[in-house]
C-alpha cells in the first residue's frame, strides 16, 4: 500500500506499507508527490511531483522523473507493457510514456464536437489493451456527475462510452466496474472484452470522500 502524506517533518511524501501491518516507511526522495500508483508487479510506484510525472521503487531508492506535467494532474495507470497513460493536467485528454522516460505520445484526443474539456482518472484493464478514463462534456466545469466513462482501445484509440452520469471507474477482477456517483461506490458487471457493462448497478458504499469539482474520488482496490 502506498498514500501521499504530510509526515512529522511537515513535508509531503509517498509512505509505503504491508498490507498486514501498521507501521509505515517514508520514501525519502518523494517530497511534493500526489496521487502515487504501482506498476503491474508492484516493485514501482508512479506518482505526481516537482512538475513532473516520476517513478521511484517501492523499497526506496532515487526517483526517476518520465514527463513534464502541469498543475492541476488527474490520474494515471502503469500498463503491463511497461508504458504509463496520464493526465497531465486539468483540460488535457490522456498522454502515454514509457516507465523509462522518453517522448510523450497523445493517446486520446478531446472531443470539440461533444464539447469535452477533459479526459481524466485513467485505469488499465488487466491485460492493458484499453483504458478506462472519466470524460466531461457537461454544462459546468465544475460538476462531475454529470460526466461519463469511456473505454478506449490502446493499439486503435477507439472509444466507447461505458456509463454515463459516473466517474472514476475501477476494474475488479474478474468482472466488476467500480464506480463513483453521487458521493457513493456503486458495483456493476462488466465484460472487459466486449467493454460493456451488465445488469443494474448497485451501491456498495456510501459517504465516500469525493471533490465534486474534479471528480477525484478518494478509494483504491
Amino acid at each position: 500500500r502506498a498514500v501521499a502524506a504530510v509526515h512529522v517533518a511537515g513535508k509531503q511524501a509517498i509512505l509505503v506499507g504491508e498490507v498486514d501491518q501498521v507501521d509505515w516507511r517514508i520514501l525519502e526522495d518523494t517530497n511534493g508527490a500526489q496521487a502515487p500508483f504501482f506498476s503491474p508487479d508492484g516493485d514501482w510506484i508512479g506518482y505526481f511531483g516537482d512538475g513532473t510525472l516520476r517513478r521511484v521503487a517501492a523499497e526506496g531508492g532515487p526517483s526517476l522523473p518520465l514527463a513534464k506535467v502541469g498543475n492541476q494532474v488527474r490520474g494515471a495507470a502503469w500498463l503491463p507493457d511497461g508504458t504509463v497513460v496520464y493526465s497531465p493536467d486539468a483540460g488535457e485528454p490522456l498522454w502515454r510514456v514509457s516507465a523509462d522516460g522518453g517522448e510523450s505520445q497523445p493517446l486520446t484526443a478531446l472531443n470539440k464536437e461533444r464539447a469535452e474539456r477533459t479526459h481524466r482518472w485513467p485505469d488499465s484493464l488487466p491485460d492493458g489493451k484499453a483504458i478506462l478514463f472519466t470524460v466531461d462534456s457537461g454544462e459546468t466545469t465544475e460538476f462531475y456527475d454529470d460526466a461519463q466513462i469511456e473505454a478506449v482501445v490502446v493499439a486503435t484509440g477507439k472509444r466507447k462510452v461505458v456509463l454515463r452520469d459516473s466517474s472514476a471507474a475501477r476494474y475488479l477482477d474478474p468482472g466488476v466496474l467500480i464506480f463513483a456517483r453521487g458521493g457513493a461506490l456503486f458495483a456493476t458487471r462488466f465484460d472487459p472484452v466486449q467493454l460493456e457493462t451488465k445488469g443494474a448497478p448497485v451501491p456498495v458504499l456510501q459517504q465516500v470522500a469525493t471533490n465534486v469539482a474534479s471528480g477525484a474520488v478518494q478509494f483504491a482496490l
